[in-house]
């Protein structure tokens, strides 16, 4: 049972009657009637459990992506249902109108619609429907709340995907110069065409040349089906804050971007993410569909300030990956990350190609001198440190690559692409 604003109102009025008849219990008959007309009017209400609502909803969207969701309500029962629903979702889920007011006939049925909008990534759960129904003197009526199992996963936004038709048309002017000018390691044979005036006369195939008698040289495209493999940091380092955001979120776009790169160049892509211990991932991945697959997997997954079991990882690598692959890291190389293994790891994965893509170090920050001092000479030992870490991996042939969360993801592709036309992979 719940009572209605015009309820209240109407009970106020019994302060005026007592103060004009100067009788007390004047107020007390008038607040009894009231009380009476409220019972009435909750006995004449339709039952809650007669209406029938049916919600149909997108099961996934993108961050701040609006989805709409149609509510279906039909009335059930005997008698007219006068009230409304509350459709409740949780704060990280915005939605347009969660109150549908309506008056169904018996068998009656409505429609309503309202856009709703995930402005945090993972799985969002509808908390319940409450229904009120009023009764004919709309003053007070019956109320009942329904769990629901209404489920929206919220997917990584991929900011950087606007990105993308860039890094293809440098993927495509790669493999056009692969194809006329040069044979690396990471190159196949592709075909045999006529010599043209330009040509590197390296590349000409004298026994075809002799069997055709016209002068042909060997084309050759960058290697397909390799394998990039992406071991993302879940503990401290991706719980690090860099602006609003943590620092894993910035490793969810260099995954995206990547994946989607690979993808159109013809390589397979597994993703792992670490913490103390594996807490997702997906193996060798192919296409640009896989980029779905990924934000289903990935949606869910928080950084935790825990420590980080890089030999789990380098273990789980091995046995998976017998063939030489590229192995890119998403972590903050310190002095932490080392003394909780990634040392070793590195060491495990040394037949890898291995690049690390961390977040470049910032000492901004606002407050009196006396702070900044303290704040510049931490930044300087952190900056002394990184450079002594740097060059301990570039003596392991690791390739460091350093951005803000808004150019990480381009470096990362763009060291991708680089290794791609050198026939490194």
């Amino acid at each position: 049972m719940y009572i209605r604003l015009p309820a209240v109102l109407w009970s106020l009025a019994g302060i005026p009657i007592a103060v004009a008849t100067h009788s007390v219990h004047n107020m007390a008959v008038f607040h009894l009637c009231l009380l009476c007309c409220c019972l009435c009017d909750v006995l004449l209400a339709a039952k809650p459990q007669s209406l029938r609502i049916t919600r149909t909803a997108a099961n996934s969207a993108a961050v701040r992506t609006p989805v709409t969701q149609k509510l279906t309500v039909g009335n059930g029962g005997k008698r007219t249902f006068r009230g409304a629903v509350r459709d409740v979702w949780p704060p990280s889920v915005q939605s347009s109108r969660q109150i549908f007011s309506f008056t169904l006939l018996p068998g009656e049925t409505a429609q309503f619609s309202a856009q709703i909008t995930p402005v945090r990534r993972g799985m969002r759960k509808s908390a319940h429907l409450t229904v009120r129904s009023c009764g004919p003197l709309r003053l007070a009526g019956r109320q009942k709340t329904f769990p629901t199992g209404q489920k929206l996963l919220a997917l990584p936004p991929f900011l950087s995907r606007r990105l993308l038709p860039e890094k293809i048309r440098q993927l495509r002017e790669i493999e056009g110069q692969t194809l006329l000018l040069r044979r690396g390691q990471g190159t196949e044979f592709d075909s045999l065409r006529e010599y043209v005036p330009g040509d590197d006369v390296r590349a000409i195939d004298w026994r075809s040349t002799a069997r055709l008698r016209k002068t042909v040289v060997r084309t050759w495209r960058p290697q397909r089906d390799r394998n990039i493999v992406i071991l993302a940091d879940t503990g401290r380092a991706g719980a690090m804050r860099h602006g609003r955001y943590p620092a894993f979120d910035a490793y969810l776009e260099s995954i995206f971007l990547l994946s989607a790169l690979a993808g159109k160049a013809g390589d397979k892509v597994s993703v792992f993410t670490l913490g103390e211990t594996i807490r997702a991932e997906a193996v060798k991945l192919a296409g640009f569909g896989a980029i779905h697959t990924l934000g289903a997997i990935l949606a869910d997954i928080e950084p935790t300030p825990t420590q980080t079991d890089w030999i789990l990882g380098a273990e789980r690598i091995r046995r998976l990956f017998r063939r030489p692959a590229l192995i890119v890291i998403l972590t903050k190389p310190g002095t932490g990350a080392l003394s909780s293994g990634l040392e070793e790891a590195i060491t495990l994965l040394k037949r890898h190609r291995i690049v690390i893509g961390t977040l470049r170090h910032s000492a901004a920050g606002n407050g009196p001198a006396e702070t900044g001092i303290y704040r510049e000479a931490a930044s300087l030992r952190t900056g002394l440190e990184e450079a002594e870490i740097r060059r301990w991996l570039k003596s392991r042939n690791v390739t460091v690559t350093a951005g803000s969360p808004q150019t990480l993801p381009a470096k990362i592709a763009d060291t991708y692409l680089k290794l791609k036309a050198g026939g490194k992979l």
